[in-house]
């Protein structure tokens, strides 16, 4: 016949410890199942940030040629008005010059005109016999008063 083999059955120090690996084991499965979720999860999220980030790029592609043209445009712009900015300052000095000449030779004129009234009064009260008639030989064009 034939011989049968005992079977050896596990002395429970021995069923505890493979008890005890087998939780183990199973610890560390959960854990690393875990971790692999994580990772996807983590994947999933940044390949959807991936795309958007493409989509974003390609918004960004179709309006920016549009947008260096307004740069482009603005730019000339800046240009021209800087140059009539100048031209406007230049001409403002210009008429502030012309203005303070104005002043000045109608200064000169109120002056001129001051003189000539207190001659007329000192004529008038009889301080100065010897004025009369028109003081324009006195005073001609283009003579100054003493």
């Amino acid at each position: 016949m034939h011989d049968i083999i005992p079977f050896p059955f596990p002395t429970a120090a021995q069923f505890e410890v493979s008890q005890s690996e087998l939780e183990l084991y199973k610890e560390k499965f959960t854990r690393q199942e875990r971790q692999l979720k994580e990772a996807k999860d983590k994947q999933a999220a940044i390949h959807t940030e991936l795309q958007d980030k493409k989509k974003q790029e390609a918004g960004i592609e179709k309006v920016l040629p549009k947008k260096r043209k307004d740069l482009q445009k603005s730019e000339s712009e800046l240009k021209v008005v800087e140059e009539t900015f100048e031209k406007l300052t230049r001409q403002l000095r210009e008429g502030r010059g012309r203005v303070e000449e104005a002043r000045s030779a109608l200064e000169s004129h109120k002056k001129r005109g001051q003189v000539l009234e207190c001659l007329m009064q000192q004529r008038d009260a009889g301080n100065i016999p010897g004025i009369c008639g028109r003081l324009v030989s006195v005073f001609g064009k283009g003579s100054t008063p003493p």
